[in-house]
């Protein structure tokens, strides 16, 4: 079974050093956030990347912050009353079946849960199915080498692993880059067009 983030360490996700190696407005802008968007934060923990989309899609848009984790949404709840957030809803789900219906995000953050899942094909199936036509996917994921820190080398997805898996789920990839020495990050797009009429 995957490795699974312990929510007790939730401070770790909270540090201002990491804002430094992953600004989250800035990944977020690069992967197309904007006002008036549906944002789909999928293992929102506690908010790293939530608020910073709140505050670009502002009062017009959405962020769905989604965990498994109760302990984090109720810190996403606290965090939402503490800063008058009205534009964040949190959201438990289960790993295969996110809470949201078909077609309702404009993008959706897949940031360091890839490689926890334990059906990484049927989850990122899930992923595509709540995109809008049009849609984008931001990944952010651990390189796949031995390092001080982070979840176990072995559990870890290598670029084209990662890039295979959201092939297959029907999400082309559409940008690759490599934001500080541990990470990396691939955006992918839902087709504007489907091929089924109504």
């Amino acid at each position: 079974m995957p490795h699974k983030f312990d929510p007790a360490r939730r401070a770790h996700l909270e540090d201002p050093s990491r804002a430094e190696i992953l600004p989250p407005q800035e990944l977020l802008q690069r992967a197309g956030v904007r006002r008036g968007m549906h944002v789909a934060d999928i293992g929102c923990g506690p908010g790293f990347f939530t608020f910073p989309a709140a505050s670009l899609v502002g009062p017009t848009g959405k962020v769905y912050a989604i965990d498994i984790s109760e302990e984090m949404l109720q810190v996403i709840r606290e965090k939402s009353a503490a800063r008058g957030s009205r534009n964040v809803i949190p959201l438990p789900t289960a790993e295969d079946a996110l809470p949201l219906r078909d077609q309702v995000a404009d993008v959706a953050l897949v940031a360091f849960v890839l490689h926890e899942a334990e059906d990484r094909a049927a989850f990122l199936r899930e992923v595509a199915r709540i995109l809008k036509p049009g849609g984008r996917v931001l990944l952010l994921e651990w390189d796949a080498k031995e390092m001080p820190m982070g979840p176990p080398a072995a559990e870890r997805l290598a670029p084209p692993e990662s890039r295979a898996l959201l092939e297959a789920a029907g999400i082309a990839v559409v940008e690759e880059f490599v934001p500080n020495p541990f990470h990396y990050g691939i955006i992918g797009g839902i087709p504007s067009q489907t091929s089924a009429r109504d």
